[in-house]
């Protein structure tokens, strides 16, 4: 019998060809793809097989479809882009394992005796999964990089894995020195961001050691999920924390991956950052004016002095948690974030200012960035400036007064951590505070984040 086994050009993937090949019976040729090349490829060849397996790869529905009337066909997978060819009765998926452990259990439940190479679909599961609770897992990836889809074949066709040999140890650990340089060199030209749902993801450029350098960021809690930049192969890597779901990146991008490791292609010809970031759906921030979203919908700022509790604010009007995150460094965020509100609105959150720890230069930069939103932002509907309640405006809050009012829209202040005073401390402080700044006390709202005063109000 023919066979045309088609299988992911990754760990996983080579994971399910050298099982199959192992164990199942005819003569079978092994394609090892990226996920845009299946289609194509099943169109182009499938009629020179009698049979066609198909692992850790999710196919068209009409492809599908098209084999399944006049071919044998397997197919074994467990991306969430693959549930509905549980239509087919040739199907076996499941999203909670790696395509290499459910081919392994494939096998056993037909009988076939492979029962030696459980260490290795159980290895190979741990990292592609990312759950990377065995000490072995990262190294069966770092000797995958190292030796390619061909070599890793020949090694673990030919004996099965139990641990690695001292050849493979030596390898692996200078391969690790080389890798522990590349990630060294690779931090030092990192850049986070926030995406339209308000999570912090950072954005590397990588040539080798995507996963690795992932999984170090992720693990030095830098941000919520990381987009690895191959520009060369043209393809983009996520690796995300544990309780964020980035499947739906790669998917609406036309690739696939699992709940914390993701994949897909970049399909332009040329390699835009600022362009990439937009079309795949994830920024709505900005670093630099010519960044700043264009949206017809009116547009509602919010501005502050740094851990003035603006992002808690905005979080609670909107009773979300983590629309904004808030952050425990004051100063840190330095971008304009766009939030697209039910599309009605604009929520932007401005740059916290104020903290005296940011550099002359840095503040000079906001202070542009600033300059320029109220000049161009045509939509402006309302300016909202966040004061804590228990000091006195100072110049930098002048300041901001000024530049909002130089657009001639309706500006309010709220005066936040209202929890902190008593009333009759509320009520001297609202006195103090509409003095120095002119703003009626109509147009100022006492708030609380702790308590939820003001929400309502807002």
């Amino acid at each position: 019998m023919q066979t045309l086994h088609i299988s992911h050009n990754d760990l996983d993937g080579l994971g399910c060809g050298i099982l199959i090949k192992k164990f199942m019976s005819g003569n079978i040729k092994t394609a090892y793809l990226g996920y845009d090349d299946i289609d194509r490829y099943i169109e182009d060849n499938y009629q020179y097989y009698d049979r066609i397996i198909i692992t850790d790869v999710s196919p068209q529905y009409g492809t599908v479809e098209m084999l399944a009337g006049e071919k044998d066909v397997l197919i074994i997978d467990h991306h969430a882009s693959s549930e509905a060819l549980k239509d087919f009765h040739f199907t076996y998926h499941n999203i909670t394992k790696c395509a290499t452990l459910l081919t392994y259990e494939y096998l056993l439940k037909e009988g076939y005796k492979a029962e030696e190479y459980e260490e290795f679909a159980r290895c190979v599961n741990d990292v592609d999964m990312w759950f990377l609770k065995r000490e072995d897992s990262l190294k069966m990836s770092v000797l995958f990089n190292l030796m390619g889809i061909t070599r890793m074949e020949e090694r673990f066709l030919s004996t099965p894995y139990k641990c690695f040999t001292d050849t493979e140890k030596l390898l692996i650990k200078l391969e690790e020195e080389r890798r522990d340089n590349y990630i060294k060199k690779a931090m030092r030209n990192i850049e986070t961001l926030k995406d339209k749902d308000g999570l912090t993801f950072t954005v590397v450029f990588v040539v080798s050691y995507a996963s690795e350098l992932g999984n170090y960021i992720i693990s030095e809690d830098i941000s919520d999920y990381v987009m690895l930049i191959n520009a060369q192969s043209k393809k983009i890597s996520l690796r995300s924390r544990k309780d964020v779901d980035i499947r739906h990146i790669a998917e609406r991008n036309g690739g696939g991956g699992h709940k914390n490791a993701a994949a897909f292609s970049i399909k332009n010809e040329t390699f835009d950052l600022d362009n990439l970031l937009k079309n795949t759906g994830v920024i709505l921030s900005a670093a630099k004016p010519e960044q700043f979203i264009k949206s017809d919908l009116p547009e509602i700022c919010f501005a502050g002095r740094s851990n003035v509790g603006k992002s808690s604010m905005i979080n609670k009007i909107l009773s979300r948690k983590n629309l904004v995150k808030v952050g425990n460094t004051p100063g840190k965020t330095r971008l304009v974030n766009f939030f697209n509100i039910g599309e009605k609105y604009i929520f932007t959150d401005l740059p916290g200012y104020g903290y005296a720890a940011v550099s002359k230069s840095e503040r000079a930069s906001w202070g542009k960035v600033i300059e320029y939103y109220f000049a161009n932002r045509k939509n402006l509907a309302l300016c909202v400036l966040l004061l804590d309640i228990r000091r006195v405006p100072n110049d930098d809050d002048m300041k901001m007064i000024a530049a909002m009012q130089s657009r001639n829209v309706p500006l309010i202040a709220v005066l936040t951590k209202s929890d902190k005073l008593s009333n009759n401390e509320k009520t001297k402080q609202i006195k103090i505070i509409s003095e120095k700044t002119l703003i009626s006390k109509e147009n100022l709202i006492v708030f609380s984040a702790v308590t939820g005063t003001g929400k309502e109000q807002i």
